[in-house]
C-alpha cells in the first residue's frame, strides 16, 4: 500500500495535524531519532544534563534542575 499522506489526530482538542512524509523528511526525523538516542546512551546522569536558562520558578521538574 503506497501512503499519499499523513496525519496526527489530538483526541484532547479534536484538532489535525498534517505529517511531512517525504523521503528526505522521514530521513531527516530518522537521523534525529538516532543521535537523540546516542545522546541518551552516552548521558545516562542527570549531572550531565544542561540546565536550561528558560526555567520558571515554580516549574514542576525544579527539583531535577536544582541536582546539579
Amino acid at each position: 500500500m503506497e501512503i499519499e499522506r499523513a496525519a496526527i489526530l489530538f483526541l484532547e482538542t479534536g484538532e489535525l495535524e498534517e505529517i511531512d512524509i517525504s523521503r528526505e523528511s522521514l530521513e531527516k526525523n530518522y537521523e534525529d531519532i538516532k543521535g537523540f538516542i546516542q545522546f541518551i546512551n552516552e548521558n545516562n546522569s542527570i549531572e550531565q544534563y544542561k540546565k536550561s536558562e528558560e526555567c520558571e520558578e515554580y516549574c514542576e521538574y525544579s527539583i531535577l534542575c536544582n541536582i546539579n
